[in-house]
C-alpha cells in the first residue's frame, strides 16, 4: 500500500497507472475530519478485500467556488495541506480534478461512465 504523496497524485484520470481499481471515494475532504477518515478507510478496507486499489477523487478548486462563488465557504485546507491529510488515510492515491461548469454540467452517470469508469 502506498501513501498519497506528489508521485502518485493525478490530475486527468487518464492519468492513472493501469490497474485494478475496487473503490474511488469521491468528495471535498476538505478538513479531512472524522467522517472523512471513516468515509477513506472503508473505500480503503473494500478495494484491497477485492484486490484493488483506492483511490480519493477530489476538486480544484471546489465545486461550490466554481457554482456559487459568494457563498463559497473558505476553505480549512490548502490543497497541499488535504493532500498532506489525505496521505496518512493508507489510499493507493489521489485524483484532483478542475473543477469547471461543464464538468457540473454532466448527469451523473455521464460522470461515472466517462471519468471513473472509461478512464
Amino acid at each position: 500500500m502506498r501513501e498519497v504523496t506528489a508521485s502518485n497524485v493525478f490530475r486527468e484520470p487518464s492519468e492513472l497507472p493501469a490497474g485494478p481499481y475496487g473503490v474511488v471515494a469521491l468528495g471535498n475532504f476538505d478538513g479531512v475530519h472524522l467522517g472523512h477518515q471513516a468515509i477513506l478507510d472503508t473505500a480503503r478496507k473494500r478495494a484491497h478485500e477485492a484486490g484493488g486499489r483506492a483511490f480519493a477523487l477530489t476538486f480544484d478548486p471546489p465545486p461550490a467556488k466554481v457554482l456559487f462563488p459568494a457563498q463559497a465557504p473558505p476553505l480549512i485546507t490548502t490543497p497541499e495541506d488535504k493532500l498532506d491529510l489525505l496521505s496518512r488515510s493508507g489510499l493507493d492515491g489521489g485524483l484532483v480534478m478542475n473543477f469547471t461548469r461543464e464538468l457540473s454540467l454532466l448527469t451523473p452517470d455521464e460522470f461515472v461512465r466517462r471519468y471513473l469508469v472509461s478512464a
